[in-house]
């Protein structure tokens, strides 16, 4: 059975005494997760869920519950910079053609992989253009369809020119507000008045795991500003205009990173997907000329504070594995069981890495009965969640094609693991 056994002490990756204090069987969220990442055995194994905003709706509706994602029990939260960010000047000034931002939201949990965290910013719809959306780097995204993400109707850089690249300033106000609300003013427990300061989920601060993050955060931010297909062509014929651009966005994220790390959080958390059903998008021999360098900096600045890395990529990274653990990484998300062997990734990588996901979003729950649905969650549980390195979560944010009843049906498994584990 995966579950059952207290945690052992010791001290997280910040130095501070993670053990469930006085013995009892009952550990905090935050304890579970860090148990985790440890690779150790806790009372339950931590789990995260999120949604995208039809989902929500749909499943709001189904419970007759608004605030139903309250009472999930999620056991991180975060602080997610997505590339929109709210009130500010520069923002509002930018253009496309003649088209000029206003204000939206973005859906937090959705751009995040599955997350229950705070959306950092708001920012810019198109005038004349409803659902048109600018972020911070002047893409504009159509969200007519998909209101979460949206997909890309321009391109900043129309030719291998660095020269044209204007990334914007580091909204280190807006920046803080986040982290402030987060951490109650960087402090753990010290009564914090930020807003939504309980995490979200009814739980007291002081007891859910917390995380910075930066989505976007490598790759995709590059191939947003020139296109996917020219920054790929960019890695092979433009190599110094494609190593120049990337560095430009390493120095920008690493900027956001140090902000984040001068609060008091547990992790940091990048999103970046270079993974597509089979292999990277740009082969490993690509990935480790470009990426890898960049991505080791990034991690090397948060381990150097004593913190956890977690990076996302959809996709299967299978390849690059052995290199992420290299480079400080402590746990991969999101882990997909129809590109995964699940049990030989564990027995191969689950000593150095631990696990984000695995409840597929792509098959399991948009298709499944909710019998199958409890049954399969419980094994992938039980096979993942052995000598703990398992965070069990939705493959993604959860999508509007998932029946509401299973998602209901998952959460039950989550929810009550003694009865199905």
């Amino acid at each position: 059975m995966s579950g059952g056994k207290e945690a052992s002490g010791g001290e997280d990756a910040s130095g501070r005494n993670a053990s469930n204090e006085g013995g009892s069987d009952h550990m905090t969220k935050r304890e579970r997760v860090i148990g985790a990442l440890n690779h150790r055995q806790t009372d339950i194994i931590p789990y995260v869920v999120g949604f995208t905003q039809k989902e929500h709706e749909l499943y709001a509706a189904y419970t007759g519950d608004a605030d139903f994602a309250s009472k999930i029990g999620n056991h991180a939260t975060g602080c997610y910079y997505s590339g929109f960010v709210a009130g500010t000047a520069a923002a509002r000034q930018r253009t496309v053609s003649t088209q000029t931002p206003a204000s939206m939201q973005t859906s937090a949990a959705s751009l995040s992989g599955g997350h229950a965290l705070r959306e950092i910013g708001l920012d810019g719809e198109v005038a004349g253009k409803p659902g048109y959306y600018m972020d911070d780097f002047g893409v504009v995204w159509n969200r007519t369809i998909d209101k979460d993400i949206g997909v890309i109707d321009n391109y900043v850089l129309g030719e291998p020119d660095l020269s044209a690249l204007e990334l914007p300033p580091v909204y280190e106000d807006e920046l803080r507000r986040g982290y402030e609300a987060l951490t109650g003013g960087g402090g753990r427990g010290d009564g914090a008045d930020g807003a939504d300061a309980d995490g979200g989920d009814g739980t007291d601060a002081d007891e859910l795991f917390k995380y910075g993050s930066v989505g976007f955060s490598m790759f995709e931010r590059a191939w947003t500003l020139r296109g996917m297909e020219n920054f790929l062509i960019d890695m092979i014929s433009e190599k110094s205009f494609a190593h120049g651009l990337l560095d430009a966005i390493c120095d920008y994220n690493m900027e956001i990173v140090k902000i984040g790390l001068s609060y008091d959080i547990d992790s940091f958390y990048f999103g970046d997907d270079w993974g597509q059903q089979k292999g990277l998008i740009m082969g490993p021999a690509l990935w480790r000329e470009f990426i890898k360098p960049r991505m080791a900096r990034l991690y090397s600045a948060v381990k150097a504070k004593g913190k956890y890395v977690v990076q996302h990529s959809c996709g299967d990274v299978t390849e690059i594995f052995p290199d992420l653990i290299e480079i400080g990484l402590d746990c991969y998300q999101t882990f997909q069981p129809e590109i995964y062997d699940i049990r030989a990734v564990k027995q191969e990588y689950g000593g150095d890495l631990s696990f984000w996901g695995g409840i597929s979003t792509q098959r399991l729950l948009p298709f499944a009965t909710p019998g199958e649905v409890r049954a399969k969650t419980a094994e992938i549980m039980q096979i993942m969640g052995a000598n703990g390195g398992y965070i069990a979560a939705p493959t993604h944010a959860i999508p509007g094609d998932v029946p509401p009843e299973n998602v209901e049906a998952m959460l039950d498994v989550f929810q009550n693991q003694g009865k199905y584990l």
